[in-house]
């Protein structure tokens, strides 16, 4: 007799409290096995953002990222993750729709966004 793995979604919040209390050390690995879509928001941080962040995602095989250039007010859509690197990249300008490659209902215009 097998007995079901207990599997629980935690949030940042839950994450960060984990850390402070020390059940979570820096060491502890956190399992990203079932995020479909991560969005960044990058004012200052799009260099490392993009340089050190995003193959992370891709090595942790993240399906979909956005990465929100709020200087620029463009959206950089990365999907399919192929041995640490995304390969499809898609750059949303203001003005238009961007829809989740992952999640079909997921869509916003870029005004929505950078309101």
């Amino acid at each position: 007799m097998s007995t079901p793995t207990l599997r629980r979604q935690f949030t940042v919040h839950d994450y960060t409290r984990m850390r402070e209390t020390g059940i979570l050390t820096e060491d502890d690995r956190v399992e990203l096995d079932d995020i479909l879509l991560l969005i960044e928001v990058s004012d200052t941080s799009l260099d490392y953002d993009r340089e050190q962040k995003l193959p992370r995602y891709a090595a942790s095989n993240i399906a979909e990222v956005w990465i929100i250039d709020v200087d620029q007010q463009i959206v950089e859509q990365y999907s399919q993750p192929m041995q640490g690197q995304y390969t499809q990249l898609n750059k949303v300008l203001f003005g238009n729709t961007i829809q989740s490659k992952t999640m079909q209902q997921i869509a916003f215009t870029t005004e929505q966004l950078f309101q």
